[in-house]
């Protein structure tokens, strides 16, 4: 992104900040314009959720991976509402999903699984009208947990105890490097 932004900002990261803004805004109008037919009546509170709370405007806005993840979660969603609502696939919802499954895998792996798992899981559920929807929901989950866990057993290389062990380690040392104030030491 830097790296083509730079070809017109001349390497001012100010303008920098603002196109990804604008991005930012684009994709979460993109996501708004998709949720609302599937929240009639609740619109004004989906508007409010979406854009208005803090921490979306302050963790998308600013020149971090979320906002590019974000950007994903919109094409994403954006593109699985479309198919669900009109009850056909078409080429430019497709392109969609795949451009947002791959901007969230190249930059938040576990958030591409999540919704990946959940997404097919409530298309399921919509397709073929099931009423225990918690039990379809906990199934699939309780598969991809499986199946991740014998991804290692396979020896695959995947191991995601590991993973979140050492994501959890490197998140605690992040916040001591940063001396944040909301690191709290628990007693021995």
């Amino acid at each position: 992104y830097h790296a083509l932004v730079r070809i017109i900002s001349g390497g001012n990261y100010h303008l920098h900040y603002v196109l990804l803004s604008i991005l930012v805004y684009m994709s979460l109008l993109y996501l708004f314009c998709n949720l609302r037919l599937q929240f009639i009546g609740k619109e004004r509170l989906l508007f409010i959720t979406l854009m208005l709370i803090p921490s979306t405007l302050l963790w998308s806005s600013g020149v971090l991976k979320e906002a590019f993840a974000l950007i994903g979660i919109a094409l994403m969603l954006g593109g699985m509402f479309r198919i669900m609502q009109n009850q056909k696939a078409g080429s430019p919802n497709l392109i969609a999903i795949l451009v947002g499954i791959i901007l969230l895998i190249l930059i938040r792996p576990f958030i591409a699984l999540a919704l990946v798992v959940t997404l097919f899981v409530h298309f399921l559920i919509k397709r073929q009208k099931i009423t225990t929807q918690i039990l379809v929901y906990a199934g699939i989950s309780l598969v991809t947990v499986i199946a991740g866990f014998l991804l290692y057993r396979i020896g695959s290389g995947f191991n995601p105890i590991e993973i979140l062990i050492t994501r959890g380690q490197e998140f605690i040392v992040s916040a001591q490097q940063a001396n944040a104030g909301t690191l709290h030491s628990l007693p021995n």
